[in-house]
């Protein structure tokens, strides 16, 4: 008997795709063994387009003139990737002046030229007109981890000797210029050895984002397991941000942290083995195979607690794609204000240590950008009426007779400090504004300076700037001095010194929260810090978190070791801690619970205060609730300690916790964050300040009562009549008592 046709096709589609089906319906189930998650990479990976316009790069300049003829912009390539093509597609306006047959503009990539660029004939009088786009091909086999387009203005105005200074010398890189990269994922090794990488790159100059997966709603433990995680990698990612998206028994599509210990683990890892000890592993995503799942695992929650503390700490020692912890780790806590990323406050700092790459803070040829140095104080320093932080200069250059009124300019924040003439012939002294400038030795081009940072222009977060400026002389039309023949160097031993200033600050103080996480941070590993959330706060609320101890770490450059977070508070001690809170105190239960009630109340009256200033019986009592999102940051006292601090975050709604966060990743945001309470809507950022404010850290007692008498001048000046009159009776008794013993003795 015949087969039927439609058998027979069902015969040949169950062959064909019975098995890949199959393979897939498999991947999405819990796997039983370590089997799935170590096969390789059967499938291609599939090819990926990103297109980013010029201003989203890296190191963007785009004019181009005589004595600048460069503009550049860079980019990096993640190591699990190749880049297969790659377009950039731009256009260029340039000066109606130049000569067409003789200026051009080289392409280069990497310092290998690509392509030379004719500028068009004009079309008409009108500068825009004179514009011409291009789309040139990128060579992948010349870019590397990370890459520099650089373009290179030879412009001509005349045909006979020209000034590279006239101003009609000059071309612009438009801002719709745009790279678009085609790339394809590669295979990674599950390879501990590689860590921090895949899942962060250094040399990517972007924003962290690192899904953290739980099985359920995490224990306060997971929880701390997780923030010292993402401290760590907070800390990696430093200025670039980092954000912890939080997945609950979700499989991720992107390179993830997974906390997983034997009895609370997510599905997709239900049935993988056990462990008997705090373990780390990476491995293969079991169905985005090129992506990879760094596992924190342990038999109990302080097993998970104890790997998170040796990935943070000991992960150079980790090879292979398991390491098993059999001992500690043992981490001793850190002192007050030693956090490695701040300014020692016990001895002068030398400027060396400060610098990220070489040659920092060094400078060539004229028209060179600024040398800049990122600076951290600790956020409570009082460097009230000093005259400043003092700052040991030493600086070379290289001295021309063709070199006039060529000057060091220093900026702090942007702002004018000072500045000095680099002259070619010196004497052992030299004055300039009142500041003696001594030579420590006779070699030319070097100097020493002394001289101080005004301290009203400091923050927790500085960038010192140092500016050489080169100014030509001319001895003809066309004589100059080459534009890169010039140098200057701020010597690496030139010192800053803030171990001579106090502790001292008026809180609430959010900016101070803002820009270094203080009053947290005073200690580095977070060990006087108390977080308290609500047991059922949403994952916004556990992402905020996240990011929040990730913002501490990059301010002090230390993993949060020993931060303590609770959703109770009872029978924990309180009096030492300075506690964070997420979530609105007013929503939180406090069935039974008198601390929280005393939490919750001082929160309702700091609130009242902030937001109706005057006397409290003006106060407006209302209550209302809002469809549009709204979240607010708010500072006051602690109600279980005077010298303690209590800093709460909360939103209401999951948008509120969007716009939150968004604020805390943002650095124009962060700089608007004053005061003791900011209200933030989908319009801007509110701040308020408190009628109730304190002061936490210590001062010598004649600086302390000098610093709150200040406003008071006549309460000042009677207590300074009454110790001169105090003084002054002493000195009388001391007297008498010496004329009578001399008397005494006469006798």
């Amino acid at each position: 008997m015949k087969t039927p046709k439609y058998l027979f096709s069902i015969f040949v589609f169950t062959i064909l795709f019975w098995q890949p089906l199959h393979a897939a319906g498999n991947a999405l189930q819990p796997m039983a063994d370590k089997s799935s998650f170590l096969h390789g990479y059967p499938e291609k990976s599939p090819l990926q387009v990103n297109k980013r316009l010029i201003h989203q790069l890296d190191n963007v300049t785009t004019r181009m003139s005589g004595i600048s003829p460069n503009a550049s912009v860079g980019f990096a390539v993640p190591p699990d990737v190749l880049i297969t093509a790659g377009v950039l597609d731009f256009a260029i306006n340039y000066s109606p002046a130049l000569i067409k047959e003789l200026s051009h503009i080289k392409l280069y990539l990497n310092d290998e030229i690509l392509a030379t660029l004719t500028l068009p004939k004009p079309l008409s009088d009108t500068q825009l007109n004179r514009q011409k786009s291009w789309q040139i091909q990128l060579k992948p086999e010349l870019l590397k981890d990370y890459n520099q387009i650089r373009f290179q203005l030879v412009g001509y105005y005349t045909e006979q000797c020209q000034d590279d200074f006239n101003r009609n010398i000059w071309a612009e890189l438009s801002q719709t210029a745009s790279l678009e990269l085609t790339y394809q994922p590669l295979a990674v090794d599950s390879e501990l050895a590689l860590l921090p990488e895949p899942f962060f790159y250094s040399q990517l100059n972007q924003m962290l984002s690192l899904p953290m997966v739980f099985a359920a709603k995490p224990s306060p433990v997971e929880l701390e397991s997780a923030a010292i995680v993402s401290s760590w990698f907070g800390l990696l990612a430093d200025w670039r941000k980092a954000d912890f998206p939080v997945l609950l028994n979700q499989l991720p599509d992107e390179h993830a942290v997974v906390f997983a210990s034997n009895e609370r683990r997510p599905e997709f890892l239900r049935d993988y083995p056990s462990v008997d000890e705090p373990s780390i592993e990476i491995i293969s995503n079991p169905v985005h195979r090129y992506k990879k799942l760094l596992l924190v695992m342990g038999k109990d929650d302080q097993q998970l607690k104890q790997a998170a503390l040796a990935l943070a700490h000991a992960h150079q020692m980790m090879t292979g794609r398991t390491a098993t912890i059999t001992s500690g780790p043992n981490i001793n806590k850190r002192a007050a204000y030693d956090a490695p990323r701040w300014l020692n406050t016990q001895r002068p700092v030398k400027l060396g240590n400060l610098i990220q790459y070489p040659n920092q803070l060094q400078i060539q040829g004229v028209g060179s950008p600024p040398a800049n140095l990122n600076l951290r104080f600790p956020p409570d320093l009082f460097i009230w009426r000093e005259q400043g932080v003092p700052l040991e200069l030493i600086y070379r250059y290289t001295p021309s007779k063709s070199v006039t009124d060529t000057r060091l300019n220093l900026l702090i924040n942007g702002q004018f400090m000072q500045g000095y003439v680099l002259e070619e012939h010196r004497h052992d002294n030299i004055v300039l504004d009142k500041l003696t400038i001594p030579f420590t030795r006779d070699v030319s081009g070097e100097d020493q300076q002394n001289l101080t940072i005004p301290s009203f222009k400091t923050s927790a977060n500085n960038t010192l700037t140092f500016d050489f400026s080169f100014t030509i002389a001319k001895s003809g039309y066309c004589e100059a001095v080459p534009r890169d023949t010039n140098y200057g160097r701020i010597d690496e031993n030139s010192t800053i010194d803030v171990s001579d200033y106090g502790h001292y600050i008026k809180m609430p103080n959010l900016r101070a929260f803002a820009q270094a996480g203080f009053p947290f941070t005073k200690y580095a590993d977070l060990q006087k810090t108390l977080l308290y959330l609500d047991q059922n706060s949403s994952s916004e609320t556990l992402n905020l978190l996240l990011n929040t101890v990730a913002m501490f770490s990059a301010s002090t450059g230390y993993p949060a070791n020993y931060i303590n977070i609770v959703n109770q508070l009872d029978g924990i001690e309180l009096r030492d801690k300075d506690i964070l809170v997420f979530g609105d105190p007013q929503s939180f239960r406090f069935d039974k619970n008198p601390q929280l009630q005393v939490l919750t109340t001082q929160h309702l009256r700091a609130l009242n205060e902030t937001l109706y200033p005057g006397d409290s019986a003006q106060n407006v009592q209302i209550e209302l609730k809002s469809k549009g999102p709204l979240a607010s940051i708010l500072g006051f006292q602690s109600p279980f300690n005077n010298k303690r601090s209590v800093i709460a975050l909360s939103a209401n709604s999951p948008q509120g916790y969007q716009l939150l966060k968004d604020t805390l990743l943002d650095d124009e945001s962060l700089n608007k964050i004053k005061a003791a309470a900011v209200l933030i809507d989908s319009f801007g950022i509110t701040s308020a300040e408190s009628q109730q404010s304190y002061y936490v850290g210590s001062l010598a007692i004649y600086k302390l009562l000098w610093f709150h008498l200040s406003d008071h001048p006549i309460l000042l000046a009677l207590l300074s009549v009454m110790v001169l009159l105090i003084l002054s009776y002493i000195i009388w008794r001391l007297l008498r008592v010496l004329t009578a013993k001399r008397l005494a003795e006469g006798e």
